[in-house]
């Protein structure tokens, strides 16, 4: 099993804990809503031999503390800072960034942990994320960049709608992960293995 280091990073507003492990291309891994970096363990340790992956719990979830009070008018920019600042820290050169919503969970401690993240989550999280506008002619400029992605098990749901919309717009497809909208938590293996193949392969 790949070693794990663990560190914390001061950014603006907040102390963040990160995860590194691994070697290669860095791979930033972004947990969604009321997660943190210990969902993406299993995955984590099937990609370091190939990736230096990089996980870390969002600010104000978990481990990473906010240095005073949380501003929702500035959301989006603040966690992509929060990302940003993570690279600058850790990456070598660029970077590959996967990002996921949160899910359901039934490891004992964690399931502790982030239950006492649910206050944050519906005071900081449920009305901004959804509210979010992405600014799509920025999203057009970098659309050979961005892979799209999904469940195979929750095409039918809500989160996998955000993708179809942008494959319709840039005339791409989507592409299916194993399990559902945490599949990199409840089938690692076939997990990782599709996402070292978006990764080492033309963007469809």
């Amino acid at each position: 099993m790949p070693e794990k280091q663990t560190h914390t990073l001061d950014v603006p507003g907040a102390r963040l804990h990160c995860q590194v492990r691994g070697q290669g291309p860095a791979l930033l891994l972004i947990p969604g809503s009321n997660g943190d970096a210990d969902l993406f363990d299993a995955v984590a340790d099937l990609l370091a031999p190939r990736y230096t992956v990089i996980s870390y719990d969002r600010r104000g979830f978990s481990r990473s503390t906010l240095n005073g009070s949380c501003d929702n008018s500035a959301w989006d920019e603040t966690h992509v800072n929060d990302a940003r600042c993570l690279l600058r820290a850790v990456a070598e050169g660029p970077a590959y960034v996967f990002g996921s919503s949160a899910g359901a969970v039934i490891d004992p401690e964690l399931i502790r942990r982030l239950s006492v993240n649910i206050g944050f989550f519906l005071d900081h999280e449920v009305r901004q994320a959804p509210g979010y506008r992405p600014d799509l002619a920025t999203l057009d400029a970098q659309q050979e960049r961005i892979v799209l992605g999904g469940g195979r098990d929750s095409r039918q749901h809500f989160p996998y709608r955000p993708s179809l919309a942008l494959a319709d717009r840039w005339g791409k497809s989507v592409t299916d992960f194993p399990g559902d909208h945490t599949g990199y938590w409840s089938q690692p293996d076939g997990f990782a293995a599709t996402l070292i193949n978006v990764l080492t392969s033309p963007t469809p």
